[in-house]
């Protein structure tokens, strides 16, 4: 996952205040707030400690004190304070952008991979029996200039091993990297262009065409801008839909069920537009939209309603506020509820997962202007 970068001057002044720019009013109730690194834009959940919770990672884009990602243990639902986890190859501009989680080598722990903007690389950590124990293994380039936005990790050649897919902006380009199963990648097994001064952002991986295999979505943000799949596993290319979907600020898409159909539906935000853009059974022309929040940059899919249909919840930056489309499991949403967030949290990430077992997805966002993370269990 990847969101645009705000103003370094805010996020310092945010270091030494609660808020950037003025005070910060109280968030709706049943939402807690946990202090990050600084200007933190990204977050992922996963059992990195192999205890049977979800447990929370944040990429915080500027390394002061030396910290990359900060770690947050799940205990059911109750979070402990938040540990440091630095890079071992850090200088002083990496700039922290994008995290993915999931099992690379088959322990007991999920891993996570750290995607660094101005360093053109990303770096890997282990899960171990404790999140102290977790270190980062040393940064791999991507390309000199790369600038790398978001990543994902899914097995797209069918190997059983974990691969990943990171969109390279300034390459106008996705690089597939295959697992190797014992927690590395290989060097890039293909590149999939984007067309010329497209700017790829947010990834994803969902059985478009139902033939078993994952396939990769990708939003561009420039030139040609579309909505593109690469039917899997050969990858022969990118298909562009018949729907341009623009956005000069942010964009982001998620694939998971809101029929019984078995084709993966898709779901896109774009920051220019205050709508969410379903596509349904893998049909990429023909979207419906859904009011959201205003300046929507992320989106997740989850059942954060508890009736077993999947929902849609987005983050919308400039609202201040979470918003979710509950599905209706006919691949309809009904009215948008909103959850209001501490101002200025200008929202930038979200992630969506069960925290406290009780079989209700729980949300997290991530606020750079405040350097928190909000967890907003259902």
């Amino acid at each position: 996952m990847r969101r645009n970068p705000l103003p370094v001057l805010c996020a310092v002044l945010a270091l030494l205040a609660s808020a950037c720019g003025g005070g910060s009013s109280s968030p709706s109730s049943g939402v807690t707030v946990h202090a990050t690194g600084l200007q933190p834009m990204d977050v992922v959940l996963g059992d990195f400690d192999g205890d049977g919770n979800l447990d929370v990672a944040v990429a915080n884009q500027f390394e002061i004190p030396g910290s990359v990602v900060t770690l947050f243990q799940n205990t059911g639902g109750a979070f402990s304070a938040g540990l440091n986890l630095a890079s071992t190859t850090a200088g002083s501009a990496i700039s922290t952008i994008a995290l993915a989680a999931g099992n690379l080598n088959g322990d007991a722990y999920d891993d996570l991979v750290i995607l660094y903007l101005d360093g053109d690389a990303y770096e890997l950590a282990s899960g171990a029996a404790t999140l102290a124990g977790m270190a980062t293994s040393g940064a791999v380039s991507l390309g000199a200039g790369s600038f790398p936005q978001s990543v994902t990790l899914a097995d797209f050649n069918r190997d059983s091993k974990q691969d990943m897919a990171v969109s390279l902006s300034q390459y106008d380009r996705i690089d597939l990297l295959a697992g190797d199963g014992t927690g590395g990648f290989a060097a890039a097994w293909t590149s999939i262009p984007t067309g010329g001064t497209s700017t790829p952002w947010g990834v994803a991986a969902g059985d478009i065409d139902n033939d078993g295999n994952l396939d990769l979505l990708a939003v561009t943000i420039a030139g040609p801008e579309y909505l593109a799949a690469s039917f899997g596993p050969a990858f022969s290319g990118l298909i562009p839909a018949a729907t341009a979907l623009r956005s000069p600020t942010a964009a982001n898409v998620a694939a998971g069920k809101f029929d019984t159909n078995p084709r993966a539906d898709v779901v896109t935000v774009q920051n220019d537009e205050n709508l969410a853009r379903v596509f349904l059974n893998g049909n990429l022309t023909a979207p419906v939209t859904y009011p959201v929040g205003t300046g929507p940059v992320d989106v997740a899919i989850g059942d954060v309603t508890g009736d077993t249909f999947a929902d849609i919840i987005t983050a919308d930056r400039d609202a201040d506020t979470v918003t979710i489309l509950p599905g209706l499991g006919d691949g309809t949403f009904d009215t948008a509820a909103t959850i209001t967030l501490a101002v200025p949290a200008q929202p930038a990430a979200l992630a969506v997962g069960d925290l406290n077992g009780d079989g209700v997805a729980d949300i997290l966002t991530v606020h750079p202007t405040l350097n928190q993370l909000a967890v907003i269990l259902r």
